[in-house]
Formats: C-alpha cells, structure tokens, sequence
C-alpha cells in the first residue's frame, strides 16, 4: 500500500481564514522558512501552472496557484505588505492586502514561517496542544488506521536497485505474462480441482499458512512500489505497519512522488505494488497448474490465492485509500479526489433537498462534476456495509465489553456523526430554506415516508415453512429381483391396491421348480403299494417330508406374489426411480413414493418478535419457493410455547441456503441462531401434492397490524435483551 500526502489546495484553505476587517494594523510580512523548496507541479485541471511548497523537514508538499507563487517569487520578510503588493502591481500581478493576509495566515497555520518572536512559539505551542488530544479520544481517532514506520529503505534501495532492474526487466515481465495466461487456462479445466483445494485449506492451520503467504507476499507488494519510486528518483522516506482497525498491513511512504510533474509517472508507482502481486498470482498460477501434487503445489496455491484475492478485492478498491484510490486520483488528473467529492455531493444533496441556489465548491465541467457525484455516493455506500461489517466483526469476535465499545465507535463515529454533521449544516442554512420546487418535493416525500413508517399497515407475516404429508408410502422390492414390468409415471394418479410394478426373481422361481418336483417324487413314493413292514415305517417318515416340502412351496409361491407390488393408498406416485423392464433393483432401495391427495399440513417456524400478532386460527397461504405450487385456506391449528432447540428441516436452515439463520453443531444437529416457534396449520381442501413429499417455502400468515417504526423498537429492544447477558 503505497501512502502519499497532499494537503488540499491553499487557496481554499486561505479562504476559509479570513482576518476580519476591523483590523487596520499595518502588516509586516514575517520570515520564511530557509529550508523550503518551491517546485513546479503538474498544471491544474483548466491547464493553467501550479506549483508546490516541499517542507523537508516534515516531508509534506502543499499545492499552491500562480499567483500565490508569483507572491512567494518577491516575498521578504521584515517589509510592508504595501511594498510587495507594489512590487507585484509593476509586473500585473493584481493582489490586494486582504489576499495577502489570507496567505500569511495559510503559512503560519502550516508551520512555514520562522519563530523567532514569542508570540509566535506561543502561537506554535498552541497548534500542538490543538493537535495533542486525550489518549481515549487519540484512540478514537486512529482506531480505524495507525501507521508505525520501521524502516528508511533509501539506503537498501540505491545499493540494490541495479541489480534488481537487470533482474527484473521487460522480457521477463513479458515471460510471466505469457505463462500466467497459460496457467489460467490450464487452471479453468481444473477448477473443480482449485476450489476444492482452497476449501480442504480453510482451516486454522490453512490460515496460518494464509498469515505467512500474505506477509511475504505484501513484502512484495511494498518493494515494488518502493523500487519503482527509487527508479522515477523519489525518496523512500519510510517503511512500516499500518493497522486498519487493528488488523496490520504493510505500508509505503511515497509521499515524495508529488515532486514528479509527470502524472503517469505517478500512476507507474502507485500501481507497481499491484504490478508486482499480479505478476506473483500469474507465475504461481502456472506452477500450480504444472506441478504434481505435493508441497511445492501447495505453496503455488497459496500464493496464487492470496496475491489474486489481495489483489482484486483490496489493494484495487478506490473506494479507500489504497492503491485504487490513488491510482484513480492520478489517471483522472484530480488530487485530493475524495474530499472535493465529498464536498461536491454535500452541496448537490443540499441543492436537490432544499435549493438554497448556493454555488458549487468548485467549478466543474458537468461531465466531470456527475463523476464526482457518482464517485462520492459509491464511496459512501461502500463505506457503510464495510463498517457496518467491520462493527459486527469486531462485535462477535471480541469479548463482550470490548465488543460493545468497538462496535459503538464504528456506528457512532463513522456513520453516525458524518450524518450528524451534515444535518448541523441544515440546521445552520434554516434561515435561507424557503418553499420551492426542491423544498415542496422534499415535504410530500418525507411526509409519505413518515405516514407509511407510522402507520401500522403490514399485516401480512412471511414465515419460513414448509409443506409435507401427514403419511406416505414407501415401495421397496421384497427380494432382490429383475423388473418385468412398469404399470405407472411419476406424478401418475393412483387409487389403493393399483399394481405398480411387476418384478420376478430367478432364484424363487428355481426353488419352486425344485420344490414342485420332491413334492411329486414324495407322492409317488406314497402311491407304492406298502409291502414290508420296513416300507410301512418309512411311509410315516416319507408323509412327513411331503408336509415340510409343501409349506416350503406354498412359502415360495407367496414370496412370488409379492413380486407384483400395490398402491397401500389413494394419491400420487412421486420419487420414481429410473428403471426399465429387465434391470435389477435391490430390496434396499425405494422404487417410488405414493403420497395421498389430502392429508398435508405446513410447519412454520415464527420469529419472537412477531409471536403477539399471531392467534391460533390465523389463516394463511403457502407458496413454494419455485412459485409452481401455493396451498390456500391453512388454518394455525398449533403454536409452540418454546423455542425450537434444533431445526429438522435442513432445507429451512442457512447453512443449507434457507431463510432461517442456523449454525451446525460438531454432531450435525442445526441450530436456528434466534429464537423461533414452531406453528402447525393444515387445510380441509384436497391438495395433490406434486412430486416430492415434503416442500419448502414461504407462509403467509394473517397477524395484527403493525407499523416498521414498531416493528423497528421491537427488534432492537428483543436484540439488546438477548444481547445484554455477559
């Protein structure tokens, strides 16, 4: 992450530091600073010259316009404003002794003048007793990015960059180039492959490695844009640790780039950090694809991973102060992009809400001031979900009371006082609001969002639930047999006893051969006439064997009329299994489900909050989650007076993508994160349920009105109860 600095235009700073007009004392110009630079910039956006302060000392650059140089050009200190403002007037530089006290007093507010006098070291220790503050309120206001240097690479930097550049030149960069695009292909056809290896490393241990990758690879980073910054002749005046809101990340400081006048100059070290990551991602890209499974392919993946996903979701993000952000600035020619954003949006907010005619902050091109605008309200929004998740995170992650007191600063101090601020502008311009277009448009919307937050109109509940049968059933082969025939189709109607399937297994039907020819052989035995009294007692025996060989038989035969199965009730074949005549199926596996045309019932899982607007006998409809299927005229017939413990239906649970919050427990039981109560309805309709027995979606259950301001205080008071326990 590459950090550069550059104060906002002095000629805006000066205008808003005007000495009042009662004051007619004769004004001494006071000494500069000897060790100040002025070094030309880039032209401003009109294309008229501008040049800038370098203030060594502190390593900061202070923009300035042509005529504020023209007046530094002739400045001496010790004179009368009068002398200069007649120096200039000879070279047609008009300037009045109102502007001149306007710059005196942007140089003295920036600590660019000697201190010689007392008054002005008072004046210097008053700015840093303003800029000291109490620790709490210091940790406030850099609890969101602390920068801590470590490091004065310059050294390192001019004894190495020679070997560096023949190292790294433009026919490798082209060799990579043509090999990570190789990779990506390569790594496409193995995708399967790639996401499931980075699912197998989301693990502490994968993280850990993750921890390591990505300080070795933001090293990386950080050399590039220090190396390139060496190469364009720029100071490196540090290297260091930042910590955005406590999570530490590398930086750095370029801020002596502003020196060059060549904006792709710029634009070359804000975006070599990026450079470098990219080139990394593509190599280890290649390698990934290329190697064998191993350790050497694990530390590719690793690599290839972090340097792409550093790289596309934060270092690119110019809605930050990261390489996007200043990569953006530069490429549109715009320094200090976001604060003259910022202000230019505050005032077209204004000019849309109320139409106070006030002039813009700047002049722009519309083309460019629409840019601003869009650029601005994209910051803004992006700034709020990620502080908003960086409050939750922090909030979830850290122990209780460091939680709430994170969490309350990111809501109260980065949301909330913003707003709070720009509304004590409205405040502040009551006097000038009348009744205008702008301001009557402003009235009727505000007014029917009030009416329609404070009318209590919502009396419709969407719940979670889903729909299944009270029974089914179930049909499975007896025995291991073949298919001889199929009698029926999924979604078929059928009536109790209707034949569904015909199967037949070869075994039985050779047990029965066999058995049919001992029972003839045992009868013809019997059928000798008796002769000896030795044949007369294996008669006996012979009798008894017939009997055994006949139940075994009969046995057999009805093990073989159960290869013809039947519907046990009247509904709808559902869940049919894909067979054909002469295939074999197994007596574990269901070949189909029957479910009844009646007999469903909706199993709905109702929010705390909502739990007094709802009584039994509440009516309700369900519709499916794929919109091909509703049930209408429910009936509550059951409301649980507890919350549910577990969930039984995983597709209701998010883990699963439903639409109640759960989490799964190391014994796979699902847990809703909130309390829900479990209501059942059923309907007296005849409902032919298609082909799955059980069905997700959404129940809409009539309830008592409420308004969202209610529904709003209900959820944070049941969110603070359930919260409040240490």
């Amino acid at each position: 992450m590459a950090t550069a600095e550059l104060p906002v235009d002095p000629s805006q700073s000066i205008s808003m530091a005007v000495k009042g007009e009662g004051d007619q004392e004769p004004l001494i110009l006071p000494p500069l600073r000897h060790n100040l630079q002025l070094l030309k910039a880039t032209p401003e956006e009109d294309g008229s010259p501008a040049w800038m302060i370098y203030d060594p000392l502190r390593n900061r650059f202070f923009r300035i316009a042509l005529d504020a140089f023209q007046v530094l050009q002739k400045w001496q200190g010790g004179i009368k404003a009068e002398e200069l403002i007649g120096q200039l007037q000879q070279q047609r530089v008009e300037i009045d002794q109102e502007d001149l006290q306007q710059l005196v007093l942007f140089l003295r507010n920036n600590q660019l003048l000697q201190t010689a006098q007392t008054e002005e070291w008072q004046f210097l220790k008053k700015l840093s007793n303003a800029g000291s503050s109490h620790w709490l309120m210091w940790l406030v206001h850099h609890y969101l990015f602390i920068q801590i240097p470590l490091w004065k690479p310059d050294r390192f930097l001019a004894r190495t960059a020679p070997q560096v550049g023949r190292l790294i030149n433009r026919n490798l960069r082209l060799t990579i180039r043509i090999l990570g695009v190789v990779g990506i292909l390569l790594m496409i056809r193995q995708w399967e492959q790639f996401s499931a290896t980075f699912l197998h490393f989301f693990s502490w241990q994968g993280l850990l490695l993750y921890g390591v990758t990505l300080i070795v690879i933001k090293s990386a980073h950080e050399l590039g844009h220090a190396y390139v910054a060496n190469r364009k002749g720029c100071r490196v005046t540090s290297m260091g640790v930042a910590f955005l809101v406590l999570f530490p990340v590398l930086y750095t400081d370029t801020t002596d780039s502003w020196r060059l006048t060549n904006k792709r100059e710029r634009l070359d070290i804000v975006l070599a950090g990026v450079l470098t990551e990219l080139h990394i991602a593509l190599l280890a890209t290649f390698c990934w694809s290329i190697l064998p499974d191993g350790t050497a392919r694990s530390i590719a993946f690793f690599v290839a991973t972090t340097s792409w996903i550093t790289s596309l979701t934060v270092n690119i993000s110019p809605f930050m102060r990261f390489d996007g952000y200043f990569a953006l600035s530069d490429w549109m020619g715009a320094e200090n992009l976001q604060p003259r954003a910022f202000a230019m949006t505050q005032w077209n907010l204004r000019e849309i809400l109320f139409g106070f005619g006030e002039e813009p902050p700047e002049w722009l091109k519309p083309q460019r001031q629409r840019l601003f605008i869009l650029y601005a309200w994209g910051t803004w929004i992006y700034r709020l979900f990620l502080f908003l998740g960086i409050a939750l995170l922090v909030y979830y992650f850290a122990f209780k009371v460091l939680g709430i007191l994170l969490f309350l600063v990111e809501i109260v101090w980065f949301i909330g006082l913003p707003i709070y601020k720009e509304m004590a502008q409205w405040w502040k311009r009551r006097t000038h609001m009348t009744l205008n277009r702008a301001s009557i448009r402003t009235l009727i919307l505000v007014t029917i969002f009030i009416g329609f937050s404070l009318i209590p109109w919502r009396t419709t509940i969407s719940i979670p639930a889903v729909l299944e049968t009270l029974e089914r059933g179930d049909i499975f082969a007896t025995e291991d047999a073949r298919v001889t025939q199929i009698y029926v189709q999924r979604g078929q109607q059928v009536r109790e006893g209707d034949p569904l399937v015909s199967l037949i297994s070869p075994e039985i039907e050779h047990q029965i051969v066999l058995t049919e020819v001992e029972v003839q052989n045992y009868r013809e035995l019997l059928t000798r006439r008796a002769g000896s009294r030795l044949e007369r007692e294996r008669r006996h025996v012979i009798e008894q064997s017939l009997q055994q060989k006949l139940v075994e038989l009969q046995g057999l035969k009805s093990r073989q009329t159960l290869m013809t199965l039947y519907s046990p009730l009247k509904g709808t074949v559902s869940e049919l299994l894909v067979m054909h005549p002469g295939e074999w199926v197994s007596r574990y596996q269901p070949l189909m489900t029957v479910v009844p045309d009646n007999g469903v019932r909706v199993v709905g899982f109702l929010e705390e909050h909502d739990l007094n607007r709802v009584d039994i006998g509440a009516k309700g409809s369900w519709i499916a989650n794929s919109g091909e299927f509703t049930v209408t005229n429910l009936n509550l017939d059951t409301m649980d007076t507890t919350a549910v413990v577990s969930l039984k239906y995983p597709e209701l649970a998010s883990v699963y993508g439903g639409d109640i919050a759960s989490s799964e427990t190391d014994a796979g039981e699902l847990r809703p994160e909130l309390a829900r109560y479990r209501l059942l309805l059923t309907t007296k309709s005849m409902v032919a349920l298609p082909a799955r027995y059980r069905l997700s979606g959404s129940l809409l259950l009539e309830g008592k009105s409420r308004s969202w301001v209610e529904a709003l205080v209900t959820n944070m008071i049941s969110l603070w109860i359930r919260e409040s326990g240490f």
